[in-house]
C-alpha cells in the first residue's frame, strides 16, 4: 500500500469516527433523549469531544513553554487535519498513479488542492452535514462566563481547556487575559470564561 493510500485511509477513518457521534447522539433525540452537544466548525476547525487522557506534568523551562505555547496555537482542528490527509492522499494518488510522477513531485502538487477542497467545499458540507444531524444548539458564544478546567499547563499564557456545552465536554484552545498572561496555569485549574472567539474558535480565561 502506498504512502499516500494510507494517509487517505487515516483521513477517512477519522472522519468516520468523528461523524458517528453527533449521529448517534441525533438518534437519542429523536427517542426523547437530551440534545446532543454541536459546535458548527469555522474556516475548517471543529471541537471534538474530549477524551478522559491522564496528563503527566511538563518539565518547566523556558524554551520548552516557549515552543509549547507556539505549538499549541498553530495545531489545526482534528477534523480538519483528518480532511486534508483524506484530500492529500486522493490527490497524491492520482498525480503518482494516473500521471505517472514521482512520489516527490506528487507530494509536492497535491498540497495546493488538497488545502483549496478543504477550504473550499469540505469545510461547508461538513458544516451543512452536522447541522443536519442534530438539533439546533446553543451558539457558542453561550460559554460567556461559564466555567472552564484547564487539561494542560499554560505556556506563555495558552493552552488547552475543557467546558460542558449542550450537555457534553468539549476541549478548546484557550488564551489568559492579557493581564494574567505570566501566572502559570496547571492542570485543573478552575478559570472563567470572558470572551468567545467564534470565528477561530478560541476562548479568552482568567483565573478567579
Amino acid at each position: 500500500m502506498s504512502v499516500f493510500i494510507t494517509l487517505l485511509v487515516i483521513g477517512l477513518a477519522g472522519l468516520v469516527f468523528m461523524a458517528i457521534p453527533a449521529f448517534g447522539h441525533h438518534a437519542q433525540i429523536g427517542h426523547g433523549a437530551s440534545h446532543a452537544g454541536h459546535i458548527a466548525p469555522h474556516a475548517g476547525h471543529a471541537p471534538t469531544t474530549a477524551p478522559h487522557t491522564h496528563t503527566v506534568p511538563a518539565p518547566h523551562g523556558q524554551q520548552g513553554d516557549a515552543g509549547t505555547g507556539a505549538f499549541l496555537g498553530l495545531l489545526p482542528s482534528p477534523r480538519t487535519l483528518f480532511s486534508l490527509l483524506t484530500f492529500y492522499g486522493a490527490f497524491g494518488n492520482l498525480f503518482q498513479q494516473y500521471f505517472h510522477l514521482t512520489m516527490g513531485i506528487s507530494a509536492l502538487l497535491a498540497t495546493l488542492p488538497a488545502y483549496l477542497i478543504e477550504r473550499c467545499v469540505a469545510t461547508p458540507l461538513w458544516n451543512l452535514l452536522i447541522g443536519f444531524a442534530a438539533e439546533p444548539a446553543q451558539p457558542m458564544q453561550s460559554l460567556l462566563l461559564k466555567e472552564a478546567e484547564a487539561v494542560s499547563h499554560f505556556t506563555n499564557g495558552k493552552g488547552m481547556v475543557k467546558v460542558i456545552h449542550d450537555e457534553r465536554e468539549v476541549q478548546f484552545l484557550a488564551q489568559l487575559s492579557p493581564e494574567q498572561a505570566n501566572i502559570p496555569i496547571s492542570v485543573g485549574t478552575k478559570l472563567r470564561i470572558e470572551e468567545v472567539n467564534t470565528e477561530k474558535e478560541r476562548l479568552t480565561v482568567r483565573l478567579e
